[in-house]
């Protein structure tokens, strides 16, 4: 070890694990992926989300900016946060002349992004 308290850590930044430690760190990994999909999957039809399981997009452009906003997360989680952050720079004020219409990918577009949000753009177009 390298002297710096974290067992089995050869100075590298790798922890050394034992095959059974290996396999208990991917059995909760797999719990945690499964638990995930079961949270994510759509009913059979493909459309309506199932009982008891519902996600939606965050709305505007709080929705688009970054996966986990913060200190030590943004600069690694940015989806449209450096170019939102152009844009007011140059002027543009959000809610007002910038928006976004974050929508749930696992739906079809054709049923769910323009069924839900053409009336939100009719509201907003001149």
């Amino acid at each position: 070890a390298s002297g710096d308290g974290n067992a089995g850590d050869d100075g590298d930044g790798v922890v050394d694990q034992s095959p059974e430690e290996m396999h208990q760190e991917y059995v909760k990994q797999m719990e945690c992926k499964s638990l995930w999909v079961e949270h994510m999957r759509l009913q059979s039809d493909m459309i309506h989300e199932k009982e008891g399981f519902e996600s939606r997009a965050f709305p505007g452009t709080a929705g688009v900016d970054y996966l986990a906003p913060g200190a030590l997360t943004g600069a690694a989680s940015y989806v449209f946060g450096p170019v939102l952050k152009l844009l007011k720079s140059e002027g543009y004020i959000d809610g007002v002349n910038l928006d976004a219409v974050p929508y749930d990918w696992r739906i079809p577009v054709s049923v769910g992004f323009f069924c839900i949000h053409t009336s939100c753009l009719e509201e907003r177009a001149p």
